[in-house]
């Protein structure tokens, strides 16, 4: 934000104050919404991780099939109406690898390009990793980690790993993922089994296997004392001294 100096509020809502900034590199009038990260509360970083931790189950399926999707972005990350539920999109542009191979050429989005990517080396799986890192990001800050306003700029920024840090309200452990997620070496970043086996993801992901596996009762349970009353009653016992016949 030292590029820009504030003018004047705009307007105030629920989520966040709107202001009028003026750009200092070329004296642009622009409006930027700020929203207050502080307040982001402890179920709301869970939900983040209950729906990360549902793309890392995904992405772990298509790695497993060879394929290399080659194209996360969260312009791709479907949710179901209930928007708890997720769905990995779009494979116009991915790729079936066989064992241990790597691709060669250049496609994706480029604010979610790998620095391997950018630099036109081979790539492989590592590569998903990078965007899922990309995609984590923006589900913590609600902005994309790597931005510029030309394209040589913004693959300056990606292959030196230059972002803004998350807000402190976030954990060590959930800050040390992003970094791992972001490692500008594919040799350093984890693949998907290793993200799978972090600390950080273990509760949420053993959560997941229990919430989306539970049977929710769609219809009243039904009362005892209102239906079958009579046959459910026990049988009277006979008086003392006689027995029931047979």
């Amino acid at each position: 934000m030292d590029n820009y100096r504030m003018v004047q509020a705009i307007g105030r809502g629920a989520y966040g104050n709107v202001y009028l900034y003026r750009r200092l590199s070329d004296n642009k009038a622009v409006v930027i919404k700020q929203l207050p990260m502080e307040s982001i509360s402890h179920e709301e970083c869970e939900d983040v991780l209950h729906l990360f931790c549902q793309l890392l189950l995904g992405m772990q399926h298509i790695h497993e099939s060879n394929i290399l999707h080659r194209d996360i972005k969260s312009n791709n990350i479907l949710l179901d109406r209930s928007q708890r539920i997720v769905k990995i999109g779009d494979f116009g542009i991915s790729k079936i690898l066989s064992s241990k191979s790597k691709a060669h050429t250049v496609v994706g989005t480029p604010c979610y390009l790998s620095p391997e990517l950018c630099q036109e080396k081979p790539y492989n799986q590592k590569s998903d990793v990078w965007a899922l890192g990309c995609v984590l990001y923006e589900m913590l800050t609600l902005k994309r980690a790597f931005e510029a306003e030309t394209l040589p700029a913004l693959i300056m920024k990606i292959m030196r790993g230059i972002f803004a840090p998350i807000h402190p309200h976030y954990s060590q452990e959930m800050r040390g993922l992003l970094h791992l997620l972001l490692h500008t070496d594919a040799a350093q970043r984890p693949s998907i089994p290793q993200v799978l086996a972090q600390p950080l993801v273990f509760a949420p992901l053993l959560r997941l296997h229990t919430d989306l596996g539970m049977l929710h009762c769609a219809s009243r349970p039904l009362r005892l004392n209102s239906v079958g009353s009579e046959r459910l009653k026990s049988p009277k016992s006979p008086p003392e001294g006689q027995t029931k016949d047979r």
